[in-house]
């Protein structure tokens, strides 16, 4: 099971998912192995990448790119729980001279990171930086990407700029949310390239 949104073929009711038919046997790990597929194959990944996950989940993606694309991996979790059962499903996967996951929140990268990465992905992780941090997030993406052909796919639930602002009620004095989905969150609205500037 992952956090993120699953990823329906049409032959499962597109975007309302099984709400259609109703659920099936392994329609929901299909539809989240399709989104990891989705995401891995839009930072063209060849064999050999080094690729930088911020936000490593239960490991899927990871595990995922290393076996199916040939790509070292470098994940961040801030999650101690995390990070155990990751390393457990690497290590049955085979993949531990592949696959590490780090310890470590994302402003915390170290110098030997500084553009080491042919790609970068983040799956629904972006929600849990907040507004305030969007600058510094993206810089540290930059930093760790290589100057010349590499690519980064960010994926984040978000909604209508028009409706943003009563959404999220943040204190605009402070930038902290009063009232959110997640405690220290902040959703994007769908232009959010606004907020990056």
């Amino acid at each position: 099971m992952m956090y993120s949104c699953a990823l329906w073929s049409e032959a499962e009711g597109g975007v309302n998912g099984d709400l259609l038919s109703g659920p099936t046997d392994g329609d929901l790990e299909a539809a989240q192995h399709r989104k990891i597929h989705h995401v891995l194959k839009k930072a063209r990944l060849r064999l050999g990448d080094r690729l930088l996950e911020f936000g490593s989940g239960w490991g899927g993606l990871a595990i995922e790119a290393a076996r199916t694309y040939g790509c070292e991996v470098d994940s961040l979790t801030l999650s101690v729980e995390q990070k155990a059962l990751a390393e457990e499903r690497i290590k049955a996967a085979g993949l531990e001279g592949r696959v590490r996951v780090h310890l470590m929140d994302y402003r915390d990268i170290p110098p030997e990171f500084q553009h080491a990465f042919d790609a970068f992905i983040s799956i629904e992780m972006l929600e849990h930086v907040g507004s305030q941090h969007y600058k510094e997030y993206f810089k540290l993406v930059d930093y760790a990407l290589k100057s010349k052909n590499a690519t980064a796919v960010v994926s984040a639930s978000t909604f209508p700029e028009c409706r943003y602002t009563g959404y999220q009620m943040v204190d605009r004095r402070t930038g902290k949310c009063i009232k959110c989905l997640t405690p220290q969150s902040l959703t994007p609205p769908d232009t959010a390239e606004a907020w990056l500037v």
